[in-house]
């Protein structure tokens, strides 16, 4: 009987962790959604300097140890990569590379926060 109990606990363990790091991913990933729209909107009148796609940066990277519990590291490391491409690009007059840059990384933030992030629906 204790291991069927034991089962149990850890089982709800499981179900309460994703349930968790899905709140934190979507959380995360609204957020810096939000700051990327922020920085288009602005690249669109040519008034950009980058400082959301920074604090953007900021917010991943506090939250970047809890994500990388359950996203895959090849992930993670390629929207740093498109990160360190859009804060290089925010400082050239390029402001079509940079707007595709702030796009390519909304996008890659969309996905991670929708198919590989655990989802209460897949966990069987």
């Amino acid at each position: 009987m204790s291991r069927y109990i034991s089962s149990l606990v850890i089982f709800s363990l499981i179900v309460c962790g994703v349930i968790y790091a899905q709140h934190i991913i979507a959380d995360t990933a609204s957020y810096v959604q939000s700051e990327i729209e922020s920085e288009i909107l602005n690249a669109e009148y040519g008034v950009y300097d980058g400082y959301p796609v920074i604090q953007a940066k900021k917010i991943w990277d506090d939250r970047r140890s809890i994500i990388s519990a359950v996203i895959p590291h090849d992930k993670l490391d390629s929207i740093d990569g498109q990160f360190a491409v859009c804060i290089s690009r925010a400082s050239s007059d390029e402001k079509d590379e940079y707007r595709a840059a702030l796009h390519e990384l909304k996008a890659m933030i969309n996905v991670v926060s929708q198919l590989d992030s655990p989802q209460s629906d897949r966990i069987f």
